[in-house]
């Protein structure tokens, strides 16, 4: 019996071993890409990650007040054992100082050092210049469509209950009738 040859392939959509679909894979493949440069600018500029950057410029944002880890973390969407690493390696850099709240010597305060200041704000001005680039031109010119399509994305995903995700069957939606 002569084996025929299978010439015919399903449409990339109807395979349901598929990992992600294409627009998920678009943009979890755009926000890797754009994580990736700006880890390196960030550590090219100022020696730092750019989670750590992004812990900076939550503490930029406060500055002169500093603020306690809880909030760090709350602002970064991280738990306290990265949030006290990334602290650690920041303070090993001189570019933050923890000390004690003043109201309750159990709890800590964070906050820039001068130096701090200058890395943040050096590395903020690169940033800047690189996403400008990134960012704009002819062949963007819906990004800003697609910004607020993203960010209602991340609004839906801050509401999402991953243990129904784990339980739930794939083919309905907790919101649909029926």
């Amino acid at each position: 019996m002569a084996q025929q040859e299978h010439t015919e392939t399903p449409p990339a959509t109807s395979a349901p071993w598929r990992a992600l679909g294409t627009t998920a894979a678009a943009v979890i493949g755009a926000g890797a890409g754009l994580a990736r440069v700006f880890d390196q600018v960030t550590r090219r500029t100022g020696s730092v990650t750019f989670s750590q950057y992004s812990l900076l410029g939550t503490l930029r944002e406060a500055y002169p007040e500093p603020l306690e880890p809880w909030h760090l973390g709350k602002a970064l969407g991280a738990g306290s054992a990265q949030v006290t690493a990334l602290l650690d390696g920041l303070e090993r850099g001189g570019l933050v100082a923890r000390g004690p709240h003043p109201a309750d010597r159990r709890r800590r305060l964070v906050g820039l050092t001068p130096a701090g200041v200058d890395c943040v704000e050096a590395v903020a001005r690169r940033v800047r210049t690189i996403e400008d680039r990134l960012l704009t031109g002819a062949a963007l010119s819906g990004l800003e469509t697609t910004a607020g399509s993203l960010r209602a994305l991340v609004d839906e995903l801050s509401a999402v209950d991953p243990s129904f995700l784990l339980t739930a069957d794939p083919g309905h939606h907790p919101d649909a009738a029926g």
